[in-house]
């Protein structure tokens, strides 16, 4: 029997064929009539067969009594978890519990659709997500210039011939704030009509695939994004078109961006004037073009500053709304109508001042925030399918900080770094017996298509999904903390109501008209045509703002910037089959040779006495750790690379998987971007060694 759904581990919404027999999936292949993806799959979606037989799998609620984890019944779970908050909240203030949640739930229907309301009745201030060591920047910038989180320009990538990516490698993450299925044949198609240009300062897999690549200094970028638009400027290449009746501040970036000469832009980025130069005259000229800016970009010291001037040479060069530029998706469950448009700076982190946006705080202040005694101190937490002690940076000192909590509960499929430390795990059902509708990709995708996907398989016996874990979470508490009735009433009609009413629900008040009846008669989804120019129409303030004036105030902190001086820095890395840190107990992705890699240019490792093959000691004012040695022509000089994701710190069942493994977050410091929050976690100094020069030392 054939099933088809869309795959759930990364942002590219590809179309799966489910073959099943007896309950067992026999193969996992492409689905050729999906109108998205086209029969593209990746290696990652032959997971969610290993993750779904997967004897080690947690099925069942365990509790922790000293050493030992005791499976217990999902209701007696559910109340012993309200009742602790309640009991924390009563005994301390409303702050004193706090939540996390992890990269997975905007791949989780029923994540998207109960969490919030979960996380409402906590009343906390102590909100987290992996959005602050990711893509913060640019949900901030889309706030500020267009008026709503989510309101991202996406690439019209079937429609360019100029494409320029900065600071992502979109064959190894597919795509990422871009979804877009199939990324190498897109891009190779954009390269053979025109022209592809990767700015990073390594060569990845996708600049090798373009025709230019510029090795960038890392945490350069709004130096260099600076100049482009300055020529714009000087060249009287600002695009007089539409998008000036609706716009406002253009003087005021011009002042912004002409602050730097080209002389102090070249030193900083260590990219040539000429290439420069030669750069913004090409993508003003061209007819259809699009600069995107990823994750190399958001996690820096100027991330959030370097999205807004990506922003605003895509605006001034005339390709904003418009085919082969960037512009709005159109989806059919539209999220801008369901989800806050944001809000900025409402209340701070009660230690280091930070800010809020859109009702949570930066992710690097969560470790102080539970450490620091006084009124407001975290004291309970739960972790909503996210694994922070890897993904966020110090992450050993927050593992340490998590064990003085006075309860953490944990909703994970297994015991990694985090979860081990839990005093209570629930266990979703696996991501094959669940349904699934993208609520937010749909959002950022290259097309505007639609699809349901059924579960492929009856729920287990005893397990819940991730949807009916918060809706009990939910009712429970309202009725613990004695909420009105009308508002218990209604979280108990919520509870059941399926998802799947819910999108029809969403689907009826959407643009195009599609009903759930349509998406069931075709399972391979439904092509709701390319993006289409929509603004003004779709701003929530009538205006884009071409300056807004957080931006434009981090001119300071930029003049204040020292010419690079540190002699190696190091950036981050990715490959096809890593998943953020999350499913990293699944053999299928962890497979081959060890990626966990010291990444250096061959002069600088001679430099160093560093061997192919060797041991290097890798050391910032942080930590240290020892990690294997691979020289790269493709790294920059002065620059070297290692992954985040994985560590041996792991339950002993699970350590063979990563014995000797090392994560590059265990020695970055605990830092952010001043304009918007996010962690730094490339373009930091570090100190190497040869092992046994650091062991004489």
């Amino acid at each position: 029997m054939e099933k088809y759904r869309t795959c759930t581990l990364c942002e590219a919404m590809c179309g799966l064929k489910i073959e099943v027999n007896n309950g067992i999936v026999q193969s996992i292949k492409g689905d050729e009539k999906d109108p998205f993806s086209r029969g593209h799959i990746c290696p990652k979606a032959l997971a969610l067969k290993d993750l779904h037989e997967d004897p080690n799998r947690i099925r069942t609620p365990l509790l922790r009594e000293g050493e030992r984890w005791i499976p217990i019944p999902w209701n007696q779970a559910i109340e012993w978890v309200a009742r602790k908050i309640v009991a924390l909240q009563q005994r301390y203030d409303e702050d004193a519990f706090a939540i996390y949640a992890g990269n997975p739930n905007v791949h989780n229907l029923g994540s998207m659709l109960y969490l919030p309301t979960f996380t409402r009745l906590l009343k906390t201030r102590n909100r987290f997500s992996a959005s602050s060591v990711d893509q913060w920047p640019h949900q901030q910038v889309a706030f500020h210039m267009y008026g709503h989180q989510f309101l991202v320009p996406i690439p019209d990538l079937d429609n360019l011939d100029l494409f320029v990516i900065m600071g992502g490698n979109p064959l190894a993450s597919n795509g990422s704030m871009m979804t877009a299925p199939d990324l190498r044949t897109r891009l190779k198609t954009i390269r053979d009509r025109g022209h592809l240009v990767v700015i990073d300062p390594r060569q990845t897999e996708t600049a090798k695939l373009a025709q230019e690549h510029l090795a960038i200094r890392p945490g350069s970028d709004a130096f260099f994004l600076s100049g482009i638009l300055r020529y714009f400027f000087e060249n009287n290449l600002i695009d007089q078109g539409a998008w000036q009746s609706y716009s406002e501040n253009l003087e005021a970036l011009h002042t912004f961006v002409s602050a730097f000469s080209y002389a102090e832009i070249e030193r900083h980025t260590q990219i040539p004037t000429v290439d420069l130069q030669r750069l913004a005259q090409r993508f003003a000229e061209a007819p259809r073009a699009a600069w995107y800016g990823r994750v190399g970009v958001s996690t820096q010291k100027f991330g959030a500053t370097s999205q807004w001037l990506i922003q605003a040479i895509n605006l001034v060069a005339g390709k904003f709304d418009r085919p082969g530029g960037v512009l709005f998706p159109n989806p059919a469950a539209p999220l801008l109508n369901f989800i806050s448009k944001g809000h900025f700076d409402r209340w701070q982190s009660r230690v280091s001042k930070w800010p809020e946006f859109s009702g949570e705080l930066p992710l690097i202040c969560l470790r102080e925030e539970i450490e620091t005694e006084g009124p407001g101190q975290i004291r309970g937490l739960l972790v909503a399918a996210g694994n922070p002690v890897v993904s966020n940076p110090d992450g050993a000192r927050l593992e340490e900080a998590l064990q003085k909590l006075e309860f953490l509960v944990c909703v994970d499929f297994y015991k990694n770094e985090t979860s081990r430390h839990a005093h209570l795990i629930l266990p979703p059902a696996s991501p094959l017996e669940r349904d699934h509708f993208d609520l937010i990709f749909h959002q950022l995708a290259i097309r505007n298509t639609v699809k349901y996907s059924p579960p492929t398989f009856p729920r287990s016996e005893g397990s819940w999904d991730d949807g009916q874990i918060y809706a009990a979470l939910a009712c429970s508490l309202a009725r613990l903390k004695k909420r009105p009735w009308k508002e218990r009433l209604r979280l108990a009609y919520m509870r059941r109501i399926s998802p799947a009413r819910q999108i029809a629900w969403a689907l009826k008040r959407g643009p195009h008209g599609v009903s759930m009846k349509a998406l069931r008669e075709n399972p391979h989804g439904i092509d709701l045509g390319p993006l289409e120019p929509q603004a003004p129409a779709n701003l929530p303030k009538g205006k884009v703002d071409l300056a807004p004036a957080r931006y434009l105030a981090d001119l300071e902190r930029m003049k204040k910037e020292p010419q690079p001086c540190a002699e190696f820095v190091v950036v981050g890395r990715r490959h096809l089959l890593n998943n953020n840190s999350w499913l990293r107990h699944i053999p299928h992705l962890t497979k081959g040779k060890n990626r966990m890699t010291l990444h250096i240019h061959p002069e600088d490792a001679q430099t160093l006495n560093l061997a192919n093959g060797g041991l290097a000691q890798v050391s910032t004012q942080t930590g240290s750790i020892t990690v294997l040695v691979e020289t790269d022509t493709a790294m920059a000089r002065g620059v070297v690379s290692l992954p985040y994701g994985f560590s041996d710190r792991a339950e002993p069942e699970t350590n063979s998987l990563f014995a000797h493994q090392v994560s590059l977050n265990d020695i970055i410091p605990l830092a952010a971007d001043a304009c918007s929050g996010n962690a730094i976690l490339n373009g930091v100094a570090v100190e190497i060694k040869a092992v046994s020069e650091a062991k004489n030392t």
